[in-house]
């Protein structure tokens, strides 16, 4: 799985875009830990908050100038 993340996230490279690498935040926990349900593969609650930390994290990491005018 980690090989097909990594040729998403270098193809955005390519394409200008800086993508938020989230996996490592999941990697390890056990899939029912985070999903809705067995069947219903949305994130619970800790499955969000693992990948809103890693999208702030990331958003944190991008150029002052990014975040300019917010």
């Amino acid at each position: 799985m980690a090989e097909f993340y990594d040729r998403v996230a270098q193809s955005a490279q390519a394409l200008g875009l800086s993508p938020v690498h989230s996996l490592p935040s999941v990697v390890g926990r056990k899939r029912d830990a985070l999903w809705v349900g067995r069947v219903d593969p949305h994130p619970n609650a800790e499955g969000h908050a693992r990948f809103a930390g890693a999208l702030e994290a990331g958003l944190r990491g991008l150029p002052d100038s990014c975040h300019a005018g917010f």
